[in-house]
């Protein structure tokens, strides 16, 4: 029989207190879908991503869900990754999918194409520019700063125009020691909130409305963010496959996230290796999911 691997992580202790020991570590985002799992008789098994090698041995497929922390390392991420490609173990989603998104430059790319994006400047283009420079060539008058490597609005700031000079020594520091990309802050995302779209199976499934907590403007829940459930019109859908079908390499699972600006559907990020797939706000959706996977687990 297929034995299933969840890649995840123990950095932040127990993601759940799930419905047994099995479950600890596994997100609560992604109980659904493992109880789904179970029902077409494919019992997962958490891993850390960190685990050795030997550790996978005996696995055929591993679902890459919750290495939250890969971010720190993303180096090792990619390691563990290409020793269990090594090992014929299917990763789902697949390698050269996890291994372009883990690095946001991937916007530069998808904007190439002609994929509507949120305007970025990335210090890899020209290290030597200060914040003061971007911002004042490009008319921002308040950005965001954060790392090309990040999730979870980590190591991220909201910066206005008249505190970028102070915050110039931390732009230098930062920029000497990580890639850093620059955007202009996105104001609608506070007064109408940023779409996330889930797509299952090459298909579009359900999305949700996320909004920031007054005097915030992150949408994460950790950050006080809110979400509901939503039905967005058909063009955003349209134009969120549109930048799905840019991506370079298959995928199983994804999240587009973006916001509506000037009445076009703007992307901010594609989530193809941890997202939280909001299983628990649309009925059927694990269950989509597991039929697909047990489907595949079936043929490997």
């Amino acid at each position: 029989m297929t034995q299933l691997a969840l890649l995840t992580t123990d950095f932040l202790g127990p993601l759940s207190s799930g419905p047994n020991a099995t479950h600890r570590f596994i997100a609560e985002d992604d109980l659904p879908l493992v109880a789904a799992l179970e029902r077409e008789g494919y019992p997962v098994t958490p891993i850390f991503w960190r685990a050795e090698a030997d550790a996978f041995a005996e696995f055929d497929i591993c679902l890459v869900r919750s290495p939250l922390d890969y971010i720190l390392d993303r180096e090792a991420f990619l390691n563990t990754l290409r020793a269990l490609q090594k090992a014929d173990v299917a990763l789902l989603n697949p390698y050269e999918t996890l291994a372009w998104n883990s690095d946001k430059t991937y916007l530069a790319e998808l904007s190439a194409q002609g994929i509507a994006c949120v305007d970025t400047f990335f210090t890899a283009t020209d290290p030597s520019q200060s914040l003061t420079a971007i911002m004042e060539a490009h008319a921002w008058p308040e950005v965001v700063v954060k790392r090309t490597i990040s999730a979870g609005a980590h190591f991220t700031h909201r910066v206005a125009f008249a505190e970028a000079a102070a915050f110039e020594a931390q732009f230098a520091e930062e920029k000497r020691n990580f890639s850093l990309m620059v955007q202009p802050f996105i104001r609608q995302i506070v007064s109408q909130g940023e779409w996330s779209l889930v797509f299952l199976d090459g298909g579009y499934s359900h999305a949700v409305l996320k909004k920031p907590a007054d005097g915030d403007y992150r949408v994460q829940q950790q950050h006080g963010g809110s979400l509901t459930p939503a039905t967005p019109p058909p063009e955003l859908i349209a134009q969120a496959a549109k930048a799905l079908a840019a991506v370079p390499s298959p995928w199983l699972y994804a999240r587009v996230d973006g916001c509506v600006l000037d009445a076009e559907f703007t992307l901010m990020e594609l989530e193809l290796i941890e997202p939280e797939l909001f299983f628990r706000s649309q009925k059927g959706a694990a269950e989509r999911l597991a039929k697909a996977i047990a489907k595949y687990a079936s043929q490997a």
